[in-house]
């Protein structure tokens, strides 16, 4: 991750406004497999714990990597993110059909996936220019 970012910082710390969003959407999935609020039937059971597993592991990263100030970590939560949120959208097709939930579940897994591949993107065009030089 570049220096180019906005210029938000809390604790001295960069604020990446994609990562933000979706480790808070990403913890909102953790809380409702947890209590078993979740929209539909099947992510209240175990195909949701899987999921809420993964979803609590890709907040971890993301919150982890931004305190450690790690771009590797930051990168990982964003992958995995991409997973869970096309878990959810998958789960809910298969549980309510094509809802608005399961549409914004796909839309953060597309967002996601993208962010991912910016990130990796800058990693390998810095790598190619540090090589060039």
């Amino acid at each position: 991750m570049t220096d180019t970012t906005l210029p938000w910082r809390i604790l001295g710390r960069i604020i990446r406004p994609y990562a933000l969003a979706v480790s808070l959407a990403t913890l909102v999935v953790v809380w409702s497999v947890t209590t078993d609020s979740a929209v539909g039937e099947l992510l209240d059971g175990a195909p949701g714990h899987m999921v809420g597993t993964a979803a609590a592991l890709s907040v971890a990263l993301l919150w982890a990597g931004w305190w450690a100030r790690s771009d590797r970590l930051m990168r990982w939560g964003l992958f995995v993110t991409t997973g869970v949120w096309a878990a959810v959208g998958t789960v809910l097709a298969l549980d309510i059909g094509a809802q608005p939930s399961m549409w914004l579940a796909w839309c953060w897994a597309v967002a996601s996936g993208g962010a991912w591949l910016l990130e990796t993107s800058d990693v390998d065009a810095r790598r190619r220019t540090s090589e060039s030089v």
